[in-house]
């Protein structure tokens, strides 16, 4: 969506029907896409999406030869300057800030999902870029090898999807002598459908009706350089959806809201 905005009308009294023009204002560029969540191939070195979770609001921690973990700030969040070339159009959209969703489904392609606003700019002849695709390595799909952790309380659900929102509230604060997208707050959201366990092993009821933190873990990948680990220390369980089949099978829809109270972070998302 390259030029977004308002269309401020004029409304102005005139003798004759018709209308007297709009102005267009707050002009901003809104992009949506997605990328393979995959780590860079070696351990140590940030993947190819880095530069984009940095303009979600997260900080990058490499650890040489060992760990690149993505975590979300509270100020001095980064910026991108993204670029869309549409036959021989070329958009260019600074300032950009935005949020992202982690998706993984069973037996499908891990995802992360982004969704930006930057500043308008408008769009000039140029020749298409040669795209540079070496930082992107091969996916691997999600299975129960390649995905060998999902556990929730420590108890390891039969998951068929998972749904991770970083939940960033974007605001375009276009002031005289300032323009700039704002992150100004951070509401993350958690879902995942998983085949109905007995009580015994997992009661989502008793832990929503006492608001019970719990650790969510999971991990994708399973050699060094190739896995991603997304962990969240304190997870308020919500009210169970309601039951459906999948495949003849019982199954339920859990959400679930990770849970703040001191300067930790609320999730990490590590590649190792």
């Amino acid at each position: 969506m390259p030029f977004e905005g308002q269309d401020m009308d004029r409304a102005l009294d005139t003798p004759w029907f018709g209308n007297t023009g709009t102005i267009p204002l707050d002009a901003h560029v809104k992009l949506t896409f997605e990328t393979e969540l995959q780590a860079s191939g070696t351990a140590g070195t940030a993947p190819a999406w880095g530069p984009l979770a940095l303009a979600c609001g997260m900080a990058q921690t490499v650890v040489a030869t060992t760990s690149v973990t993505y975590s979300p700030v509270d100020a001095g969040q980064g910026s991108a300057t993204l670029y869309l070339n549409v036959d021989g159009m070329l958009f260019v959209a600074p300032g950009a800030r935005g949020t992202c969703k982690l998706g993984l489904n069973a037996q499908g392609i891990p995802v992360m999902m982004w969704e930006f606003t930057a500043l308008y700019q408008a769009p000039t002849n140029a020749t298409a870029a040669v795209p540079t695709y070496t930082g992107f390595i091969d996916p691997l799909g999600a299975t129960r090898v390649n995905t060998p952790t999902f556990t929730v309380n420590a108890v390891a659900l039969e998951m068929k999807s998972f749904t991770f929102d970083v939940g960033n509230k974007l605001e375009n604060r276009f002031l005289i002598n300032s323009h700039e997208v704002l992150i100004t707050d951070r509401m993350e959201t958690c879902e995942f459908t998983v085949q109905t366990p007995a009580l015994a092993t997992f009661n989502p009821w008793a832990l929503a009706e006492a608001r019970t933190a719990v650790v969510l873990a999971m991990v994708h990948g399973t050699a060094a350089g190739r896995r991603v680990a997304l962990n969240v220390p304190a997870l308020q369980i919500q009210r169970p959806a309601s039951f459906d089949q999948d495949q003849g099978v019982v199954q339920q829809t859990i959400n679930a809201i990770p849970l703040r109270a001191s300067a930790t972070p609320a999730f990490t998302i590590v590649c190792t």
